[in-house]
C-alpha cells in the first residue's frame, strides 16, 4: 500500500463533534472509531496498530486541552478504556515503539509538561523540569530518543532525551522562529517540525549533528502541522487550513506530488500512519 501502511488515523468533525476516524492512505473508505460526546483528537497509534491512544474531551481544536484525559480504544471502535489522570488536563499522546509506555503533556501542575504513562501498572512519571514548558513529544522509530518543544531557553524550541527522560539537549536553533511539532523519519537520520507561528513552514534537519543546516521541505506549501512520514519514509502526511478549514494532505518527501484527501468534509486534523504490518 501506499507509504507501505494500510490506514491513517485522524480526527474529523464530518459527523458533528471531533472524532477519531480511520481511512485508507489514498483517503478513501473513511471509518469512524469513535463517538464520544465530548468529541476526540490527538490519535496516536499502538505499535502493533490495533489499538488508538487518544484525547478527550475536544470540543473544539485547542492550543491546551484543559480538563482532558487520555483514552485507548481498539481500532474497530471497541473496548474503550479510560487512563488513569490528575485533574488538570491529559493530552498530546504519543505510544513507545516498545508499547510499555505513553509519553504525553499534562497540565496538572498548571502548564505543560512532559510525563510517561506506564501500562503495565497504571503509573505516571514526571519527566520535565518544573520551571519549563514542555510537550508535543515524538518517539524515534527505534524507541532511543524523544523529540519533543520546549521554551527553557526563552524560546520555543525543538529539543532531544534519551528514551528515560535524561540527557536533555537543544537540537534547533535560538532563532525566534517558533519550532513545534516534531516527527522522525523511519531510520531516526531527519526529523521534520513546523516552524513559524501564523502560518507555519516545513522543516527538516538532520539529527546526527545539531549543527546541520535546516531545510524547507516546500517554499510554497504552508501552513503545515502535525506532519509525519510514512513508514516507508517516503510520504509526509500532514494537515493545513484554507480559509478556516483544514484538510489533510499529502506530499512525497522532497515536497512535490501534493494531494489532498479530505476536501469537502469537514475539518480534519492530526493524521497519524498506522504502523507498517
Amino acid at each position: 500500500p501506499l507509504g507501505s501502511s494500510k490506514l491513517i488515523a485522524f480526527a474529523s468533525d464530518r459527523s458533528g463533534t471531533y472524532q477519531i476516524w480511520v481511512m485508507l492512505p489514498d483517503g478513501s473508505e473513511p471509518k469512524q472509531v469513535t463517538n464520544l460526546p465530548d468529541g476526540a483528537c490527538q490519535p496516536s497509534w499502538s505499535p502493533d496498530g490495533n489499538k488508538i491512544v487518544f484525547t478527550s474531551p475536544c470540543r473544539k481544536l485547542r492550543d491546551l486541552y484543559e480538563g482532558s484525559s487520555l483514552f485507548i480504544i481498539d481500532r474497530e471502535g471497541t473496548n474503550l478504556r479510560t487512563l488513569s489522570s490528575l485533574p488538570g488536563g491529559d493530552f498530546e499522546p504519543a505510544w513507545s515503539p516498545a508499547g510499555d509506555r505513553i509519553i504525553f503533556t499534562s497540565l496538572r501542575d498548571g502548564f505543560p509538561q512532559l510525563y510517561f504513562y506506564n501500562l503495565d501498572d497504571d503509573t505516571v512519571e514526571h519527566i520535565s523540569n518544573h520551571t519549563n514548558y514542555d510537550r508535543s513529544a515524538a518517539w524515534s522509530k527505534d524507541g532511543k530518543t524523544i523529540a519533543f518543544s520546549t521554551t527553557r531557553l526563552g524560546e520555543q524550541q525543538i529539543w532531544l532525551m534519551d528514551a528515560d527522560g535524561t540527557n536533555q539537549r537543544d537540537f534547533t536553533a535560538l532563532d525566534g522562529k517558533i519550532d513545534t511539532l516534531p516527527s522522525w523519519s523511519p531510520d531516526g537520520k531527519v526529523l521534520i517540525f513546523s516552524q513559524g507561528f501564523t502560518s507555519p513552514y516545513l522543516i527538516a534537519k538532520q539529527t546526527e549533528n545539531r549543527m546541520t543546516k535546516e531545510f524547507k521541505v516546500s517554499e510554497e506549501i504552508h501552513p503545515v502541522e502535525h506532519a509525519q512520514f510514512s513508514p516507508d519514509g517516503m510520504w509526509i502526511v500532514y494537515d493545513t487550513a484554507k480559509d478556516g478549514v483544514y484538510d489533510i494532505c499529502m506530499m512525497s518527501r522532497n515536497g512535490t506530488n501534493v494531494h489532498c484527501l479530505t476536501e469537502n468534509q469537514g475539518n480534519n486534523v492530526s493524521p497519524v500512519w498506522r504502523p507498517q504490518q
